[in-house]
């Protein structure tokens, strides 16, 4: 609605008195009138954190990366080529590419020495997230955001190492070929379903393609399969029982026929033994 003023009438839902004589429009369904007397109870006061916020910065924090205007002359930085090395990266605001497929691509904290610290990474083209390590970065610290050609940047500062305990060290990125050939791909997955994958599975299952159908089949088969006891197995296998008379957990000697004597396991009589 427009509120038409010949001077510096008061507009509904507004404060301060505006330009003399210029019109304003307002939601006559979104004004508040402000109360004939202060209000009765004090504002709610925010609750103390459970952890201690972070210490404020020496220098002013660079904007959200979804208000950046892609003009701003901030750098972009695509992952290289896999297996082309180190590249050096300037500290400061950076706008990633994500990796490819089958790769990963890490940003690391080379120190003088040479040694790579793992800072942030990304790979199978997915988003920007923290290393692993103490000298991470944080996950609040990479925003991404995907334009409508469906690409996608994630933004992430590199704060100067001068004064800090990494002072001297720099900035790298680095592309590693993360593909498998089959059999790895097998051994991988054994190692995840099983407990542990054997040459021979790995060679049996090599024998035809593996893909998603494979794998499926794979599973299918050892559900399919009657359940077994791995305790059951265990004890049949090394908790034998004794097939003599005389005293449970007892041999003649550490090398006999089903000995259970093991290099450092002795009994309370062996205490004043003189040859241990």
């Amino acid at each position: 609605m427009c509120f038409q003023r010949n001077g510096i009438e008061k507009v509904p839902g507004c404060s301060g008195s505006g330009e003399s004589g210029r019109d304003y429009c307002y939601d006559p369904n979104n004004t508040v009138s402000p109360s004939a007397s202060p209000s009765g109870t004090p504002p709610p006061i925010a609750a103390p954190t459970k952890v201690p916020t972070h210490a404020p910065t020496n220098s002013p924090t660079p904007p959200p990366v979804d208000i950046i205007d892609p003009r701003s002359g901030i750098d972009t930085v695509t992952c290289p080529p896999a297996g082309g090395g180190e590249h050096d990266l300037p500290d400061g605001l950076k706008l990633f590419g994500l990796s490819e497929m089958n790769e990963f691509c890490g940003v690391f904290i080379k120190t003088a020495s040479g040694n790579l610290i793992p800072f942030a990474r990304s790979y199978d083209s997915d988003a920007w997230e923290p290393a692993a390590g103490p000298h991470a970065c944080l996950q609040e610290d990479i925003t991404c955001n995907t334009d409508e050609n469906g690409d996608t940047l994630c933004g992430l500062n590199l704060p100067s190492l001068v004064n800090s305990t990494l002072a001297g060290s720099t900035y790298v990125i680095v592309t590693k070929d993360g593909s498998m050939d089959q059999s790895s791909q097998i051994a991988a997955f054994l190692e995840m379903t099983t407990f542990g994958p054997t040459k021979s599975e790995i060679n049996a299952l090599n024998a035809a393609p593996w893909d998603d159908v494979a794998r499926a089949g794979y599973v299918r088969s050892q559900m399919d399969m009657p359940a077994t006891s791995h305790r059951e197995y265990y004890r049949r296998r090394v908790n034998t029982k004794w097939d003599a008379t005389q005293q449970s957990a007892r041999s003649d000697h550490p090398c006999s026929p089903n000995s259970k004597w093991r290099k450092y396991a002795f009994i309370k009589q062996d205490r004043h033994v003189s040859s241990f």
